[in-house]
């Protein structure tokens, strides 16, 4: 085959060139595909992200049934946030939680990945010398 079809994309187009091992896996792999719902979607994060910080700050939730690409909208939106940030080195740095509950989401879910993180960056602090108290965590520890 001579050329690349006019319907392909330059991507899809040079994959016609290679072994069916990485055309199969070309097919297989993950993509972005804009579609209006998720172009609004992530124009009201990224309006999140340019919100002034205030004692309650706004959030959205974002669901439907399995299948629907919302794990790839968050990973669309943390993949462009850490491009955009790394783009505005003296830019004043903006903190992005992702809490992604599977199932019948509980309390207990929905706080871990927070407690995780909180745990995580308090191994890579120096010792302050307090004790941490019963109010200190964000729930019980299991």
């Amino acid at each position: 085959m001579t050329g690349k079809p006019d319907h392909l994309t330059d991507d899809a187009g040079a994959v016609l060139a290679q072994s069916i091992d990485e055309r199969i896996y070309f097919i297989r792999s993950k993509r972005w595909i804009a579609y209006p719902k998720a172009i609004e979607i992530l124009g009201h994060l990224n309006a999140l992200l340019k919100h002034p910080r205030t004692t309650r700050m706004p959030s959205l939730a974002v669901y439907g049934d399995s299948g629907m690409g919302k794990s790839m909208l968050v990973e669309k939106f943390k993949d462009d946030y850490a491009l955009n940030a790394s783009d505005r080195p003296g830019a004043p740095r903006v903190k992005l939680l992702v809490v992604e509950l599977a199932g019948r989401p509980n309390e207990r879910r929905l706080f871990a990945p927070a407690r995780h993180d909180r745990r995580a960056r308090a191994d890579h602090s120096p010792p302050s010398g307090r004790s941490r108290g019963p109010s200190a965590g964000l729930g019980r520890d299991p």
